[in-house]
């Protein structure tokens, strides 16, 4: 070995190793699942967002009371859970899925000669219509992160968090 590969050798080596536990530092997140529930109804659709104190938002839809959110960076987080978006969904799909009708009323259901797109897309808003009926709405507050109140503490790994938020 040449004198000049045995000074830098170890400087390399102590470089390459205080990269490696920076990046292995900086990784480190968590893969949350659990339920939300409302006053002790289920929350069956909404998004939930956990926003940490350094770092992004992090969020999911809530489906069949139901979540996993994926790469919460770990440490303190507060947690905000929005249904305000679904509600407007359900509003428009019972009137006929935004769709006027001159003097009012839903449109008519395509007729059977229709393309299969059209049909599959009757059936879609029937399904979806379906899975809002029981809509859940939860307060405002619980959608703003300085209101919340909802507040966890993150580990590295895989955790299940079920949020009951209570009535005020």
């Amino acid at each position: 070995m040449n004198p000049m590969t045995k000074r830098t050798l170890p400087l390399f080596l102590v470089f390459a190793l205080a990269l490696l536990f920076g990046v292995v530092g900086c990784s480190k997140s968590g893969k949350v699942t659990g339920t939300v529930t409302y006053d002790g109804k289920t929350v069956p659709v909404g998004r939930i967002t956990f926003h940490p104190e350094k770092g992004n938002p992090v969020s999911a839809e809530i489906e069949d009371g139901s979540y996993t959110v994926q790469k919460v960076p770990s440490g303190p987080v507060t947690v905000t859970v929005d249904t305000t978006a679904h509600r407007s969904e359900l509003n428009t799909l019972k009137k006929g899925g935004g769709m006027k009708m001159p003097g009012g009323g839903k449109p008519p259901a395509p007729p059977k000669d229709a393309p299969a797109e059209m049909q599959d897309m009757e059936t879609l808003m029937k399904e979806r219509l379906e899975k809002l009926k029981n809509m859940v709405d939860v307060p405002a507050d619980y959608a703003d992160a300085k209101k919340s109140g909802l507040t966890y503490t993150i580990q590295s790994g895989s955790q299940e968090i079920n949020i009951d938020i209570k009535k005020k």
